[in-house]
């Protein structure tokens, strides 16, 4: 039987989720321009393979355009053969920013009612166009679309299973305000908009730099319902440099994605305030961002389980704030091996390899998110 404070808090949570409502999308006009844009950083060795991936698309009222954030390779020599060729392709070049200046620019010239992200390094499906536009067309009041893609190697081979095992899908704002916010919803290369919620979501902050799909999302579950699509439509190239080190992180480069989450969870908060009121945003708590304090536990085994924890907080507290799953149960376990064997089973776990593979086939969250 509920006590008389658990009664309380329940109708007050009932009450939040009640006042929690999506944004009211107009149809989509027939047969929509869509707007992929790219991002681009010295990956000429790739840039062209992503923009022939989207001229080769089923669904042909599209446009690309690229921003190059400063190369200092033949990136623009490559995209400026495209944009020769094909009226479609627009090339914008600027000083290096990260990739969130980049898109903001890409997506100031953007006309199209579908707006579609691809990283340079990364290449579409051939019906991917096609697909998401069948998405949102059955289904009306979503304004983002998200999809699996395949991990491919430096030359195309795959290299993982699908990604993401689970998509989240339809109105999550109710279950992401009880979760500090944060859902794993996507990465770029799979992220589409309806143009009402990406007028919402743009200009990305550019101290966000390479963290944009984290961002995106976080704003977008609380502003409309999301639909999925099962297939892999994009491929996703794992190797190393540039963002793609997330796929064997250093310290350093954990203790920045730890920053950009407490950024994120930040900039959510005040949106949610502008979006539902103040009181609405103060059910958003830190403690229940699990990306944020799964990224300071892999700072701590990276750095070699320094004594004083980190940032003030030990190894055991920082796993409290988990969410139940059997990937809590391996931190547990990384905790107890000796910090070079953490270390190893740590990169293990998070590269892409036959090895983590099958650990990521055992260590999803339990009863988390929807499977399509």
């Amino acid at each position: 039987m509920k006590s008389a404070v658990e009664s309380i808090v329940h109708k007050s949570s009932e009450e939040i989720a009640r006042r929690l409502r999506p944004v009211a999308l107009e149809p989509l006009p027939h047969h929509p321009l869509a707007s992929v844009l790219i991002a681009n950083y010295n990956y000429a060795q790739y840039v062209g393979e992503a923009i022939e991936s989207v001229l080769n698309q089923s669904y042909g009222n599209l446009e690309v355009i690229i921003c190059d954030d400063g190369s200092t390779d033949a990136s623009c020599d490559v995209i400026s053969r495209y944009v020769r060729k094909d009226s479609r392709v627009k090339l914008l070049r600027k000083e290096n920013g990260g990739q969130a200046s980049a898109l903001n620019a890409a997506y100031a010239s953007a006309q199209g009612e579908l707006i579609c992200l691809l990283d340079s390094d990364d290449a579409f499906h051939r019906l991917k166009v096609e697909k998401v536009l069948a998405a949102f067309s059955g289904n009306p009041d979503s304004g983002l679309c998200v999809h699996r893609l395949l991990g491919v190697s430096k030359l195309g081979k795959p290299i993982s299973s699908p990604m993401p095992r689970l998509l989240y899908k339809g109105w999550l704002a109710p279950a992401a305000l009880k979760r500090g916010g944060f859902l794993p919803l996507a990465f770029t290369s799979t992220l589409n908009f309806r143009k009402a919620i990406a007028d919402q979501l743009f200009p990305i902050p550019a101290d966000l730099r390479f963290f944009v799909d984290p961002f995106l999302t976080a704003q977008a579950v609380f502003l409309t319902p999301i639909v999925t699509i099962p297939d892999s439509l994009a491929l996703y190239r794992l190797h190393s440099g540039g963002v793609s080190e997330m796929t064997a992180p250093s310290a350093s480069w954990m203790t920045r994605q730890a920053d950009a989450f407490l950024r994120i969870f930040e900039l959510q908060k005040d949106f949610v305030a502008r979006l539902f009121g103040q009181d609405v945003a103060g059910h958003l708590h830190l403690e229940e961002h699990a990306a944020y304090w799964d990224s300071l536990l892999a700072v701590y085994i990276l750095q070699g389980k320094p004594s004083n924890g980190i940032r003030g907080q030990s190894a055991d507290r920082i796993i409290c704030h988990l969410p139940p799953s059997r990937a809590r149960h391996l931190w547990r376990l990384m905790l107890y091996l000796p910090s070079p064997v953490a270390r190893r089973v740590f990169l293990l776990w998070r590269v892409a390899s036959p090895f983590r593979r099958f650990l990521s086939s055992r260590l999803a969250p339990l009863g988390e998110g929807v499977q399509s």
